[in-house]
């Protein structure tokens, strides 16, 4: 799977929530969320024979991942959202988790999950699409792949796709706490995670 990169920086934003007050926990075939805020505890049960592949918790989200679907909970919510793999779809080994979004990649899709609409939200990734790069602030994602660049966002409840041109060369890709940016030859492309939408800004030819 694709390497896990640095989660962004930039947690100064007022909107933002700097707490981590979920924590996820396993004891034996029993999966625990406990929310710090004192809100409740969620809890599911992992069926015979599946494996946890990785688990972990970040601001209001904790994810488990394992070998047969994905299952979330944030703050304040009393019981683990799931999505199931699809029969021949990679088997992901990790999350990337900000505090108010999390990003599950496959070889089939993008799943993500975010504490606006509180479930999975994902899309099919083209036939022969490939992954570019991936990146998490706070609360912004943004996935490249040679076509396009998706960003998501808890304020807009799904992802937001925005083409990439075979002969746009990629310069950089980041993600901050309340934005996602994709630099290229041609443009300068801005994922604002407030208002959940693309804009560019064309780059001056010499």
């Amino acid at each position: 799977m694709f390497p896990v990169p640095v989660i962004g920086q930039g947690l100064s934003e007022p909107e933002v929530e700097l707490e981590d007050v979920v924590a996820v926990e396993r004891l034996g075939r029993d999966l625990y969320v406990y929310d710090l805020l004192g809100t409740g505890t969620a809890k599911a049960r992992l069926q015979i024979g599946e494996e946890v592949v990785w688990m972990g918790a970040q601001g209001q989200i904790a994810v488990v991942v394992t070998d047969r679907r994905l299952l979330a909970v944030q703050s304040g919510q009393g019981s683990f959202q799931e999505i199931r793999l699809r029969v021949h779809e990679s088997v992901p080994d990790n999350a990337l988790i900000g505090k108010r979004v999390a990003l599950v990649v496959t070889d089939k899709r993008l799943m993500g999950f975010d504490s606006g609409a509180g479930q999975w939200l994902s899309i099919d990734l083209g036939p022969n699409e490939r992954l570019e790069d991936v990146r998490v602030g706070a609360q912004t994602a943004v996935v490249l792949t040679d076509r396009k660049a998706y960003g998501l966002s808890p304020e807009r409840g799904g992802f937001v796709g925005i083409p990439i041109s075979i002969q746009e060369k990629i310069l950089s890709v980041g993600a901050t706490a309340n934005a996602a940016t994709v630099s290229t030859s041609w443009r300068y492309l801005v994922f604002r995670a407030p208002v959940g939408t693309w804009t560019e800004s064309r780059r001056k030819l010499d």
